[in-house]
């Protein structure tokens, strides 16, 4: 699976699941590249947490949930509809 894919993560990236789900999450919060993603109690929340990814956007979407996380992504998706690129810089809990 590509959670368990050991090659690098490049380019703009949306990294899905928390550091128990995703080994590339977990390589990233070790090395500090990553900020700890605080996942919300309830199954419909998520978290999305910004890092630079070597000059590059990237994101990763956690939730204790299959349904957060799919609201995450929704999340998002409405943004880049909004503004037609990734955001600069949003950490959003909910």
């Amino acid at each position: 699976t590509i959670a368990d894919d050991d090659g690098t993560v490049a380019g703009n990236v949306i990294l899905v699941g928390g550091a128990e789900e995703n080994a590339r999450t977990a390589s990233l919060l070790e090395s500090g590249t990553l900020e700890a993603i605080t996942t919300p109690e309830d199954e419909q929340g998520y978290a999305i947490v910004p890092f630079d990814n070597a000059g590059a956007r990237g994101f990763a979407i956690a939730s204790r949930g299959t349904i957060g996380t799919v609201y995450g992504l929704y999340w998002l998706h409405d943004r880049l509809r909004v503004y037609r690129r990734i955001p600069d810089s949003v950490a959003v809990t909910r």
